[in-house]
């Protein structure tokens, strides 16, 4: 559900409603994990993920050739050709000789000696492209794949430089065999970007070669029709619950006209309100109400039309339903590259036809045994039709991707396909291959609670246009959760394990709360959203974020994963939480709340400060120089240095308090921690001299960071076992909120902190 004004939208459709994510843009999915398995001949290493935030992967990479090239691959310089030669397959012979190599790799079950391998191409990059223009299939996807602008303004770079005759200016293809599924690419210039690979797929049939497959508008619905029968009558894992949560209001499509229906007493039992005009809706809109007509269903859910936008109780009450309206919905609409109201979700073809990479195209291999054609296509397919589109940057929808059972994402690339057991779009009509699901904004097929810690990394980095909504746009997974587990919600977090939730950390600057008031967009156009006839006021509820949750936080966080139980035999506890409680400003417990208090039993808080690295020792110099987020500090004169990720980017010096939280599993046999972690806190002080705190950080004690002495390390984890042992006995009582002379749960935790 969105609270964007004008484009939002979810769509619901039948008496099984259809909720679609529009405007406010699907958020990032979920996953990544082992592709499928390798072919017996390929003998590939395991499989290494790539990175949950591949906005940071796709920075360009300088490789050293020296360390990739063989002695073959540097002689194969090509001259520039004006007359190409193409092969029976419509590849030229430049080509057709670099997939007799790779053929000749995978029949002998060779790997490359390095990560990546790059072989030289043409001369020239205005080779490749003329190449290309004279019909080399595989030319003409490598610049594709490049990207048409991108090439054009690094090809006119290189035929500037045509005089150097170093390697670096001459154009490569890199070919990645130590990952699967394998990539290939060309590269200008020294540098490439991982979205700019192929994934070289498997044969998987017997269908013979083809022209370059690209996507066609033309046949998106009645292919989305025909999933959607598929996934109804035989999909058991994507069967809608019997309990189905409706929301108060959705528009029928039946007849001619569009009509508000209003829920009266019991499911399906509407009384007619109004009509809505359909020529005064958005482009969006409209593209969704066509699509709802396409796929034979009758009833659509928009979230800007089906909720007032400006009374505050109505929203409240709506966004508590959000989970049963999501999870019972028969389909979700996602127009993923929709900006505002006028993108929609169905495109022509021309109009987008070199602003997507979405192609397929099989060719056969060479020398191989096994004569069933191989595939290219681009890695990111999968990414590029949902958790890099435009949608995904939204916050709003992550949950009503994970809640709703399938959805159908209509993006620039491809219209996509999810459900709990098929990926496909309309190159891959039958099923995408899972050398194209690798990705880890996979959506996985996972349980919810298992996986908070992803949907979490995900939501924390996506956009909100109120940040009191934090919680609430959350809370639809939140409720999921709490019905399968049973298990208690303390603010973005879970009452299981919360001592190790506690030590999530910040991935870069933030703005912590109080957000200037928000004030709604104008709207132009009619019938964009609903109002109410009696109110004109702007929700101004109150609220503030405990400081012990990420949600305090407007920016990406890295939460820790809980989903594995907690090794007590190589895991140290050094607090426990005695209670924890929020305070809600709704009806609902799981959205918006306005404070907190969590109480902790805790065995020792140190207390210290931030100094010059110039007063450490040589060894803890050494560790300052290879740790990141390094700082120097003091405790009494003792010195030791730890990386703190710390919350707010401010003044960090005077008296801070650490607590520790955990002693991390054991580096080898010895039994000693390879780290100990905690909170960064600051101490404040309520009426009648109550003692409570904000939490100001994370820190890691990391005792063997670019160190390989075993000594040394035991050494530096000494001497922080031993801060802490002085810091127990010298820290006053008053810094504590109670202090007990036993405590029977935990006998070393005999002191209480508060933090707010």
């Amino acid at each position: 559900m969105t609270q964007d004004s004008s484009d939002s939208c979810r769509f619901s459709t039948d008496p099984s409603i259809t909720s679609l994510p529009l405007k406010d843009e699907f958020t990032r999915a979920l996953d990544g994990l082992p592709v499928g398995q390798s072919k017996p001949e390929l003998q590939i290493p395991s499989v290494k993920h790539e990175s949950l935030y591949p906005e940071q992967d796709m920075k360009n990479e300088s490789v050293s050739e020296e360390s990739c090239l063989t002695n073959d691959d540097t002689d194969h310089i090509q001259p520039h050709m004006s007359n190409f030669q193409l092969g029976g397959n419509g590849i030229c012979t430049v080509c057709q000789e670099l997939f007799e190599t790779i053929a000749t790799m995978i029949s002998m079950g060779a790997r490359a000696n390095c990560n990546s391998k790059f072989r030289r191409h043409y001369k020239s990059a205005m080779a490749v492209q003329e190449s290309s223009q004279n019909g080399c299939k595989v030319c003409t996807l490598f610049i594709e794949a490049y990207g048409f602008k991108a090439f054009a303004k690094d090809c006119q770079v290189l035929e500037d430089a045509i005089g150097n005759i170093e390697p670096l200016n001459v154009p490569q293809i890199y070919l990645d065999t130590q990952k699967i599924p394998w990539t290939i690419a060309l590269r200008l210039r020294d540098k490439l970007d991982h979205n700019q690979k192929m994934v070289l797929i498997a044969p998987v049939d017997e269908a013979p070669t083809y022209e370059i497959m690209r996507p066609s508008t033309s046949n998106y619905l009645p292919m989305a029709k025909d999933w959607l029968k598929e996934c109804i009558d035989k999909h058991e894992h994507c069967i809608k619950p019997n309990r189905q949560v409706l929301p108060t209001r959705l528009l029928c499509l039946g007849g001619d006209s569009i009509r508000y229906m209003y829920q009266m007493f019991k499911a399906f039992n509407y009384n007619l309100q109004k009509c809505v005009p359909e020529n005064e809706l958005t482009k969006t809109f409209r593209d969704a109400i066509y699509i709802t007509r396409s796929l034979g269903l009758e009833y659509l859910w928009i979230d800007s039309l089906c909720i007032i936008q400006d009374d505050d109780q109505d929203w409240l009450r709506e966004s508590a339903l959000m989970s049963g309206v999501y999870g019972g919905s028969t389909i979700n609409i996602a127009a993923a590259d929709s900006i505002d109201g006028n993108g929609g979700c169905l495109y022509d073809d021309m109009a987008i036809r070199t602003q997507r990479k979405a192609f397929r195209y099989r060719l056969r291999m060479p020398g191989l045994q096994d004569k069933r054609p191989w595939e290219l296509s681009p890695i990111y397919l999968y990414p590029y039709c949902t958790s890099w589109s435009h949608l995904s940057s939204r916050a709003w929808t992550l949950q009503e991707r994970f809640l709703a059972p399938r959805t159908l994402h209509f993006s620039r690339t491809d219209m996509l396909w999810e459900c709990h057991e098929k990926e496909a779009c309309s190159l891959f009509p039958d099923r995408l291959p899972q050398d194209l699901l690798f990705h880890q904004t996979y959506r996985k097929r996972a349980s919810l609670a298992s996986i908070w810690h992803l949907l979490v990394n995900l939501y924390s980095a996506a956009k909100l246009t109120r940040y009191s909504d934090k919680l609430v746009a959350l809370s639809g997974l939140a409720q999921a959760v709490e019905s399968e587990t049973g298990d208690k919600y303390a603010a973005g977090m879970w009452r299981k394990d919360l001592e190790i939730q506690l030590l999530w950390y910040s991935l870069g600057e933030e703005v912590l709360f109080p957000r200037p008031p928000y004030q709604a967009p104008t709207v132009s156009a009619k019938h964009n959203h609903l109002t109410s006839s009696h109110s004109q006021s702007k929700r101004t509820l109150t609220f503030r974020f405990p400081s012990r949750s990420w949600a305090a936080l407007n920016n990406a966080v890295t939460f820790p994963d809980v989903s594995v139980p907690v090794d007590t035999s190589t895991t140290h506890l050094y607090v426990h939480v005695h209670s924890v409680y929020t305070q809600p400003t709704g009806p609902s417990s799981l959205g918006q709340i306005s404070g907190g208090l969590l109480t902790l039993s805790c065995s020792v808080l140190m207390r210290g400060t931030s100094t010059s690295h110039d007063n450490l020792d040589a060894e803890h110099q050494e560790v300052f120089e290879h740790q990141a987020s390094a700082v120097a500090l003091s405790f009494g004169g003792d010195t030791t240095v730890a990386s703190i990720y710390w919350d707010i980017e401010e003044d960090h010096s005077g008296l801070l308090y650490f607590l520790p939280i955990v002693g991390r599993p054991p580096r080898s046999k010895s039994g000693r921690f390879k780290s100990i972690q905690g909170l960064v806190l600051r101490k404040h002080l309520q009426a009648e001299n109550t003692v409570q705190y904000s939490r100001f950080g994370m820190f890691d004690f990391s005792f063997d960071v670019g160190l390989e002495d075993e000594d040394r390390i035991v050494r530096n984890y000494q001497a922080v076992l031993a801060i802490m042992r002085k810091q127990k006995q010298t820290t006053p009582k008053s810094d504590f909120a109670k202090t007990l002379d036993r405590n029977m749960g935990f006998p070393e935790e005999c002191q209480f902190i508060e933090i707010i």
